[in-house]
C-alpha cells in the first residue's frame, strides 16, 4: 500500500487569501472616512426655533405699542391740566373779620411826602396853556471860542491859574530837591558808562500836609501835592526840570505799593526811541 503525502510550504498561501486581503485593504479607507463626516441639525428643531422667535418678536411689539400709548395719554392728561383755569379764592377784607388792617412802610425813599391832589382845568388854564405853547422859545446861542477865551480873561480866572502856578512851582521845587549836588554829580558820571543804569528816589508826603494854599489878591486857594504827582501834565513838567539837571537821563514817577505816601523817582539812561 503506498502513501501519497502532502507538503504545503509556509511561505505560500491561497489565492483565496490573498484577494480577501486585497478588498479589506481598499475598502477600510473609504468606511473610515464615511465616519468621520459631521452630521446635520435635524430640520424640525429649527423649525421650532423660528417659530419660537417669531412669537416673541411679535411679543415685543405689542408692549412697545402700549407703552407708547400710555405716553399719549400721560402727556394729553397733563396738557389738559395746565390749560385748566384754577379759580381763585375769595378773600375776605380784615376789617369784615374784626381785625384792623396795618399799612406797610417802605424804608426805600419816598416819592411822594404828601396826599396826591389833582387841580381841575379851567378855561383860564387852557387859554394860557395855548398862548405857552404858540409862543416861540428863543434859540439857546452856542458857545463860541470868544465865550471861551472870555471865560479865561475873566478876573476870577486869572486870579486861579495864577495860584495853580505857584503851587506847581512849589511841588516842582520840593520834587527838584531830591536832586542833591552829590546826586546830580553821581548820576551824571556813572550814567555814561554803565549800560542799563538805573536810580531809585523817594519822595515822603507824610511829614506833609496834603494842602498846598496860596494866596492870590487877598484870595486863598488850596490844591493837592498827591493829585500834583498823578497829572501826567505836571509829570512832563518835572521831568523838564529833571532834564536840565540831567541831560542823559529820562525820568518817571509812581506811587509806591508799600505806602501810599511815598512817591518813587525812577532816573533810567535816556535812549532814543
Amino acid at each position: 500500500m503506498s502513501t501519497t503525502m502532502i507538503t504545503h510550504d509556509n511561505n505560500t498561501e491561497p489565492s483565496t487569501t490573498r484577494s480577501e486581503t486585497e478588498t479589506k485593504e481598499v475598502i477600510s479607507p473609504t468606511l473610515v472616512e464615511v465616519a468621520s463626516v459631521p452630521v446635520g441639525p435635524n430640520i424640525w428643531e429649527l423649525r421650532k426655533q423660528a417659530a419660537a422667535m417669531a412669537a416673541a418678536m411679535k411679543e415685543a411689539e405689542e408692549t412697545l405699542r402700549a407703552a407708547t400709548a400710555a405716553t399719549k395719554a400721560a402727556v394729553a392728561e397733563s396738557q389738559t391740566v395746565r390749560s385748566t383755569k384754577v379759580a381763585a379764592p375769595v378773600v375776605t377784607s380784615p376789617e369784615s373779620e374784626g381785625f384792623t388792617k396795618v399799612g406797610y412802610k417802605s424804608k426805600g425813599k419816598t416819592y411822594h411826602t404828601g396826599p396826591k391832589t389833582f387841580k381841575t382845568a379851567t378855561a383860564v388854564d387852557a387859554s394860557a396853556a395855548a398862548s405857552a405853547s404858540e409862543k416861540p422859545r428863543a434859540p439857546r446861542a452856542p458857545r463860541t471860542s470868544h465865550d471861551k477865551e472870555t471865560d479865561e480873561a475873566s478876573p476870577q480866572r486869572i486870579a486861579k491859574n495864577k495860584a495853580l502856578e505857584q503851587a506847581q512851582e512849589i511841588v516842582v521845587k520840593e520834587c527838584t530837591a531830591l536832586l542833591t549836588p552829590a546826586v546830580q554829580q553821581e548820576i551824571n558820571g556813572s550814567i555814561k558808562y554803565i549800560l542799563n543804569y538805573s536810580r531809585a528816589l523817594q519822595l515822603r508826603l507824610e511829614d506833609k500836609p496834603d494842602d498846598i494854599v496860596t494866596e492870590v489878591d487877598g484870595q486863598k486857594y488850596a490844591f493837592s501835592r498827591i493829585r500834583f504827582l498823578q497829572n501826567r501834565y505836571f509829570i512832563n513838567r518835572v521831568r523838564e526840570a529833571y532834564e536840565k539837571l540831567l541831560p542823559d537821563a529820562w525820568l518817571s514817577v509812581f506811587q509806591s505799593k508799600r505806602d501810599e505816601n511815598t512817591y518813587i523817582f525812577m532816573i533810567k539812561k535816556y535812549e532814543e526811541r
